[in-house]
């Protein structure tokens, strides 16, 4: 293979990337949903749990690791990807997110093109209409068996991205329960921009290199050599759980979509052999896709929360990054029995207990395997005033927020239910929050 010839393809490519207006669309989502993440976690705990330009960062470097993962993948069977797929993707998923970001998703635009490339195919006479052309063209140009195998490969990607990552950017929030109480909750959300340079079939004439190993995809389109595409993709997921905590519902995630990788890898190889599968494939992709998110939604709905006060003590919801009480090792889930020898059963009892020993603190927890464990530290000035324990809530909360499916709008406008007007040591709470922020 000629070493020149790669440099120059690795340099148009990248040149492509640089200019392909999808991509900022892209990073411009993330940090539209990584900015709501945080004015919810100020509005509902007056302290900020993550930041912005992290989580930004974060998305950028896993995004680009997760690129050039499935840009290997893709070089090692071959996809067949060109100028009117692109366009496609991207036209009808920016569509598809006007009404829903979860839309955003590979798996559904994936599968409408998929659909739209048979049923205009099977039209006779759609082509000749003058009107319709440079659809009916530019659609007859994909190549749907290698969109489902794109879609396989994001989504193994993502699996991984979710198991490992998935609960540490979730955020705890306050949400009315079934029967009207507020309970706890976490919002766990993962978004990454996927810069990919696909090895694609040469496509504007003869003469460039062949690869040196074959192609499963694509078939005679390789003959002609091959080249790079530069293909920015929008990989993330989103989902609210009040049942588990975040570290287990993300394991669960992480597992149906790996099934569901599985699943579109084995059909887009089906679709490679028998053209009529695209159908079926693309049905599945966004049916099986759907199915697992109401499979999950229904779970929550059905389930009994878990971040609710138990018999006794205070179950924690979440800790503040940094704080004595993240140094102290305990976890959200956890429960607090006693505070500087004091039973606590309610947050004004537990703020007592700490405020009668300011230097030093000593706590007994119940740990998540069912066991008591014994901690201490010393306390300094400026310190959170409830070491940085978020609490489940309680009937005193002043704010809610409303759980609904994410919209563009909803990334700009988050909304708040104001319960009722905080008590006199909610005011105080929120003071002390403020002034140390």
């Amino acid at each position: 293979m000629d070493f020149s010839m790669g440099l120059e393809q690795l340099g148009a490519a990248l040149l492509q990337l640089v200019l392909n207006p999808f991509y900022y669309v892209g990073l411009f989502l993330i940090v539209l949903l990584y900015r709501r993440q945080v004015a919810l976690e100020r509005k509902l705990f007056a302290v900020r749990l993550h930041a912005v330009s992290s989580q930004f960062f974060r998305a950028l470097l896993w995004g680009g690791i997760g690129g050039f993962v499935i840009s290997l993948g893709v070089a090692g069977t071959g996809i067949v990807l060109n100028m009117s797929s692109m366009i496609w993707i991207w036209a009808v998923t920016i569509i598809l997110v006007l009404f829903r970001i979860r839309f955003a998703c590979l798996a559904y635009a994936a599968g409408i093109i998929g659909i739209l490339h048979i049923v205009v195919g099977s039209i006779a006479g759609l082509s000749e209409i003058k009107l319709l052309e440079p659809m009916t063209t530019s659609l007859s140009e994909v190549h749907p068996p290698s969109l489902f195998a794109l879609v396989a490969l994001l989504h193994v990607v993502e699996a991984l991205l979710i198991r490992f990552h998935g609960a540490r950017t979730a955020t705890p929030l306050f949400v009315e329960g079934k029967r009207g109480k507020v309970v706890g909750a976490y919002h766990l959300q993962g978004f990454w921009a996927v810069p990919m340079l696909l090895v694609v079939p040469f496509t504007t004439g003869f003469g460039a290199e062949a690869l040196p190993w074959p192609m499963f995809f694509g078939g005679t389109e390789w003959d002609a050599g091959w080249s790079l595409l530069a293909f920015p993709a929008l990989m993330g997921f989103t989902q609210m759980t009040i049942t588990e905590r975040p570290e287990q519902n993300a394991r669960r995630s992480a597992t149906q979509l790996f099934g569901f990788a599985v699943v579109m890898g084995l059909l887009s190889v089906a679709t490679e052999y028998w053209s009529m599968v695209t159908i079926v494939a693309g049905i599945v992709s966004i049916g099986l896709h759907e199915a697992i998110i109401l499979h999950s939604i229904m779970r929550e709905k059905n389930g009994s929360p878990y971040f609710v006060n138990a018999l006794r003590g205070l179950r924690l919801l979440a800790v503040v990054p940094g704080s004595p009480a993240a140094n102290l090792g305990i976890v959200p889930g956890e429960i607090i029995l006693k505070a500087n020898g004091f039973m606590v059963n309610t947050k004004e009892e537990l703020h007592a207990a700490l405020r009668s020993n300011t230097a030093f603190c000593k706590l007994e927890v119940l740990n998540l395997e069912g066991q008591n464990k014994f901690m201490h530290r010393a306390l300094f000035d400026g310190e959170h005033h409830l070491l940085g324990l978020i609490l489940v809530p309680d009937d005193q909360v002043p704010y809610s927020t409303e759980w609904r499916p994410l919209t563009l709008m909803s990334l700009l406008v988050s909304r708040f239910k104001q319960r009722r007007e905080p008590l006199t040591f909610e005011h105080e709470v929120a003071s002390a929050v403020e002034i140390e922020e």
